[in-house]
């Protein structure tokens, strides 16, 4: 009776790779890993080499399958590396100006969740409606909740496709007369100077060499008494990498945003950085941090940029 060989696999079965069974004239006599001319298997990034892929093969030629194996991992990895540099200089040098994220907005049925940030439903909770500011309102989410609790909302975006999503949306939920739509560039046209009980802004991110100019325009169109509220990334999720699409630039810390003010008209309320989970774009759940500034505009302050 001839001897079986039977594949080493156990550690290949726990990544998704089962031995099959060879034949000899119909009789089964060994299991091998399937696998193509250079090792490569079905599950991307896993190699085989030997006896695990071919029962009958000799010293010599196990040999030989390993340096081959080997020979394409090597260059599996350089195509890899050279894929991630290529597109870390796409993103480093592509350009976030209205026609970007006109297109990012047209080419996907929605980029964000419809639900209003976190941060603004805990710090806005305590305050009486008036007239409020959403700059950068994306597609919404946070104009609408403002304008379902009792404010008049201005929404402004840099994308006229974004601004048309927010509107639709308020007709459908009979918001329509309490949200104004505007698509706006903030580092060219500052809203207007002191008209504001509320300036609200989430994930804006203005580049640092403008940085300073938007966050003083909408400082200045908050009304004497009222609040400006600024969120962005925590500079500290660059530890981990940078998100998608994302640049050093566009971080700011809530002590750098606090820079920004002027302490002889603004009374600091809120200036930390506020840890949070987030759920990624494949249903993952990471966890990051806000950079939080909230402060009332001192009572009798000249609302000028």
């Amino acid at each position: 009776m001839s001897p079986r060989f039977t594949a080493r696999a156990e550690l290949l079965s726990a990544l998704g790779l089962e031995a099959e069974e060879r034949l000899r004239d119909g009789v089964p006599f060994a299991s091998a890993v399937p696998a193509g001319p250079t090792g490569a298997t079905a599950v991307p990034g896993v190699w085989v080499a030997g006896n695990v892929a071919d029962p009958t093969a000799q010293v010599i030629v196990a040999a030989a399958m390993g340096l081959a194996a080997a020979a394409h991992i090597t260059g599996d990895l350089g195509e890899e590396d050279t894929d991630r540099a290529v597109q870390a200089h796409r993103h480093a040098t592509e350009v976030h100006d209205r026609a970007w994220w006109e297109e990012r907005y047209r080419t996907a049925p929605g980029l964000w969740s419809g639900q209003p940030n976190d941060v603004l439903v805990t710090e806005v909770a305590d305050l009486p409606p008036g007239r409020a500011l959403d700059a950068g309102a994306g597609e919404g989410g946070d104009a609408l909740w403002l304008a379902e609790r009792g404010w008049q909302v201005t929404a402004l975006d840099l994308a006229q496709v974004a601004i048309e999503r927010g509107a639709r949306a308020a007709a459908e939920r009979g918001l329509a007369d309490r949200v104004e739509w505007r698509q706006a560039d903030l580092t060219e046209e500052p809203p207007e100077a002191g008209a504001y009980d509320l300036v609200t802004s989430s994930f804006l991110h203005p580049p640092a060499d403008v940085r300073e100019k938007v966050i003083a325009g909408l400082a200045a169109a908050v009304a004497p008494g009222g609040t400006l509220l600024v969120v962005n990334h925590d500079p500290s999720e660059l530890a981990g990498g940078l998100p998608r699409h994302a640049r050093p630039e566009y971080f700011a810390s809530a002590e750098e945003l606090v820079g920004l003010l002027d302490p002889a008209e603004w009374e600091v309320q809120v200036a930390e950085r506020r840890p949070r989970s987030a759920r990624g774009h494949e249903g993952e759940v990471h966890h990051v941090a806000d950079a939080v500034l909230r402060a009332r505009r001192v009572t009798g302050a000249s609302g000028r940029p």
